[in-house]
C-alpha cells in the first residue's frame, strides 16, 4: 500500500493559504486554513501592524509619530491631525485650535483673527477695543457712542456721515442743517486762528442769520430762535 502524505499548498487569495494533506489510497482529504498574514497593500507589513494598511509603504515612515504613516496621513506633520477640524493641518494653521478655514489675519502677525486677542494689533484687546478692526490706541470717541472715531462713520453723531459733513466735529446733541453744521458751527464765538469778528454786533448778526435759516428749514422753532439770539446778544463774543 502506498500513502502519499506530502502536503500540497494551494493559494486561496486574500492573504491566506490552504494547506491540504491527501491520502491517495483512501481518497480521504483533510484540509485546514492556516492564516499566514493579511497584507492587502502588498508592502510586506501585516495589516495588524501596518500604519497604512491600505497604502503601500514598506518604510512605515511616520514623521509626526501619531501612528498614521506619512503615506496615508492627511497631516503628516501634525500629530493632532487638524484638531479644530477646519481643513487646515495644525502645522500650517494660524489658529490650530480655533476653526478658521479662511485663515483671516487682519494685522498679518501670523495669528489668525479667530484666535488673536488683538486683531488690529493696536495694543488694545479686542474685547474692550472700540474699533477692533482699525488701529486706534488712543480709543478716541468724540460723540461717546461706543464706536471709536477711527472706525465711526459719523464721528459727531449728528446724522450726517463724515464724508459729507461740513462740520464733522459738531458738539454732540446739537441741531444741525443738511450740511451737518449747527448754529454754533456757522457763527462760532471764536473764529479760527487768524480771523476775528469785527465787533460784537457782527457776531450777533451772524447768529441771527443762521437762526433764521434754521427756522425756515423747520429745524428749530421761533421761540428757540429768539432764545439763541438773546444768548448771543448777552455774550462777550466779538467784543
Amino acid at each position: 500500500m502506498f500513502v502519499n502524505t506530502s502536503p500540497v499548498i494551494a493559494s486561496q487569495g486574500g492573504g491566506r493559504s490552504l494547506l491540504v494533506s491527501e491520502d491517495q489510497h483512501a481518497h480521504v482529504q483533510a484540509s485546514v486554513y492556516v492564516e499566514l498574514f493579511d497584507d492587502p497593500d502588498g508592502d510586506g507589513i501585516p495589516s495588524a501592524s501596518d500604519n497604512c494598511p491600505s497604502v503601500y509603504n514598506p518604510s512605515q515612515a511616520d514623521a509626526d509619530g501619531d501612528g498614521i504613516g506619512d503615506a496615508c496621513d492627511v497631516c503628516p506633520d501634525d500629530p493632532a491631525n487638524d484638531a479644530d477640524g477646519d481643513g487646515i493641518c495644525g502645522d500650517l494653521d494660524n489658529c490650530p485650535l480655533a476653526a478658521n478655514s479662511n485663515q483671516a489675519d487682519l494685522d498679518g502677525d501670523g495669528l489668525g483673527d479667530a484666535c488673536d486677542p488683538d486683531d488690529d494689533n493696536d495694543g488694545v484687546p479686542d474685547a474692550i477695543d472700540n474699533c477692533p478692526a482699525t488701529p486706534n490706541a488712543d480709543q478716541a470717541d468724540f460723540d461717546g457712542d461706543g464706536a471709536g472715531d477711527a472706525c465711526d462713520l459719523d464721528d459727531d453723531g449728528d446724522g450726517v456721515l463724515d464724508d459729507a459733513d461740513a462740520c464733522p466735529a459738531t458738539a454732540p446733541g446739537a441741531i444741525v442743517d443738511g450740511s451737518g453744521c449747527s448754529i454754533a458751527d456757522l457763527a462760532p464765538c471764536t473764529l479760527p486762528a487768524g480771523s476775528a469778528w469785527k465787533n460784537h454786533g457782527a457776531y450777533v448778526k451772524a447768529v441771527t442769520q443762521s437762526a433764521q435759516a434754521f427756522v425756515a428749514a423747520g429745524l428749530i422753532s421761533a421761540a428757540q430762535r429768539d432764545a439763541i439770539i438773546a444768548a448771543a446778544a448777552t455774550s462777550r463774543c466779538g467784543a
